[in-house]
């Protein structure tokens, strides 16, 4: 747990194995990349209300991490930078419901090839960027107009869903 610390320089946790939950939370606040490529993770991964910031390449980095229960990129989280999960398996949902993600003009979020096992939360989002959730597979799409409109650009190849839940406009 670093919920409410302080980091300068990033956080390289790569190939982490975690049997519980790992929480960068509560105002946790990070300047330089977080490293969790790899990772495996019995629980959750919690980032709610967290800052992310690196501008200059990936703020939030986890490709081909398993996490066995949800991922929280809610409230007020915020990155400046890519949030990156490629590749990645996540057994509960991806909640990102009020969360920023800001790169201007590139990638602020990419998902390309990731499962979901529960609902992927995709509403009251703020995004200044790219997305790229090319060949996202997720059980549920929550989502809302505006959170797609916010967004520079989205890619969306390949994306599958089971079903919509809540309002659906997309």
């Amino acid at each position: 747990s670093l919920s409410g610390s302080r980091l300068e320089g990033g956080l390289n946790a790569v190939g982490l194995r975690c049997d519980g939950t790992v929480y960068l939370n509560e105002s946790f606040h990070v300047s330089g990349p977080v490293r969790l490529v790899g990772a495996t993770i019995g629980r959750q991964l919690n980032c709610k209300d967290g800052q992310f910031d690196h501008i200059e390449g990936n703020a939030l980095h986890f490709d081909a991490a398993r996490i066995a229960g949800s991922v929280f990129l809610n409230g007020k989280f915020h990155a400046r930078g890519t949030v990156r999960l490629v590749g990645t398996s996540i057994g509960g949902q991806l909640n990102c419901r009020g969360g920023h993600f800001v790169n201007d003009g590139r990638l602020a979020l990419t998902c390309e090839n990731t499962s979901v096992g529960k609902s992927f939360i995709f509403d009251k989002v703020t995004i200044a960027g790219r997305v790229n959730a090319s060949g996202m597979s997720v059980t549920r799409l929550v989502d809302d107009m505006a959170t797609w409109e916010s967004a520079e650009t989205i890619r969306l190849d390949g994306f599958i869903y089971g079903s919509f839940a809540g309002r659906a406009p997309a």
